[in-house]
């Protein structure tokens, strides 16, 4: 199992265009879970906590994780070009 987490903020211009690709495809995956996460409806101490942990600089933000390890991320609006190679990546690196 993949999971991608998807991390947003409500005056990201990128996030929409991402999270609607991300809807599309979506039913066409088998073995890809999606979780979204926004930055703007956290406590600012959690925020604040997550932001350092995943190491974020930029949202939209998609890290992929395979039995809780990351395995591949990619941001901003170029997460939608970059996301089968980050989901290959993720299912295949060792």
């Amino acid at each position: 199992m993949i999971n991608v987490t998807i991390f947003t903020k409500n005056n990201c211009r990128n996030c929409a265009p991402v999270k609607l690709y991300l809807n599309d495809i979506a039913p066409t995956l088998e073995g890809v879970e999606f979780k979204y996460e926004n930055l703007d409806e956290m406590m600012p101490e959690v925020r604040e906590s997550i932001i350092a942990k995943y190491r974020l600089q930029a949202v939209p933000a998609l890290i992929f994780t395979r039995n809780g390890h990351e395995m591949a991320r990619t941001t901003g609006i170029t997460a939608i070009d970059d996301f089968a190679d980050c989901l290959e990546h993720a299912r295949n690196a060792k």
